[in-house]
């Protein structure tokens, strides 16, 4: 189960994100993927914040850890896409 904590976390880090404070998005995306690295959803959204300052590298390997985790998770597959679609 997710804490509370880390729900409000995420909420705070998605809202960094959407209003362009990609260093503090960054850095709540990160803690919350170390707090529950089995998450997809989180290494997704890091995924994105490290796409977004044009760490490709760093997105790729966050993207694949999130298929590694469950190979089906549409949101990674399409992030995949967007990604490779930018590029």
């Amino acid at each position: 189960p997710i804490s509370n904590q880390v729900d409000g976390l995420f909420k705070e880090a998605v809202k960094a994100f959407r209003q362009h404070q990609i260093e503090m998005a960054l850095r709540y995306f990160k803690e919350i993927s170390m707090l529950y690295p089995h998450r997809p959803l989180y290494r997704v959204h890091l995924a994105i914040a490290y796409a977004e300052k044009n760490w490709m590298s760093f997105a790729e390997s966050e993207l694949e850890t999130a298929l590694r985790l469950d190979p089906q998770y549409m949101f990674a597959k399409e992030t995949v896409a967007h990604l490779l679609f930018k590029l």
